[in-house]
């Protein structure tokens, strides 16, 4: 195993144990309730339903902006690639921002993502024997 990936993967060890010991802590609110669909959602449940939420409408409104950016910036051409160089900048920081929020749904996606390009490693590494 190389050095980087030891580090890397020493890092992602230590990161999820921090989330781990502080998973509850930020919705330790009692108070936080979401209405979904005539459903309610309360407690630390209803904290993280908001959130994921949250950062689901705050990627639908990023992806929106950055689209009408787009054809905003085709048709005033004289300053287009400025407005866009400027927001693709912005959108780049609300997507970072947005990050955290979504991690719930990041994570069966990166589990995923491992498991299909180790697969492909061994399918590989099979092929050129």
């Amino acid at each position: 195993m190389k050095k980087s990936t030891t580090y890397i993967a020493i890092a992602a060890v230590i990161l999820f144990v921090v989330l781990l010991f502080n998973f509850w802590s930020p919705f330790h609110t009692g108070n936080m309730m979401v209405n979904w669909d005539g459903d309610t959602w309360d407690g630390p449940i209803g904290a993280i339903v908001g959130t994921l939420m949250g950062g689901v409408g705050l990627l639908i409104g990023v992806a929106a902006l950055a689209f009408a950016l787009a054809v905003l910036g085709l048709v005033v051409t004289g300053l287009g690639m400025v407005l866009i160089t400027v927001f693709a900048v912005g959108l780049l920081l609300a997507g970072a921002i947005a990050v955290p929020f979504t991690l719930p749904l990041l994570i069966p996606v990166a589990i995923i993502w491992f498991f299909v390009s180790r697969a492909r490693k061994q399918r590989l590494l099979a092929h050129a024997v």
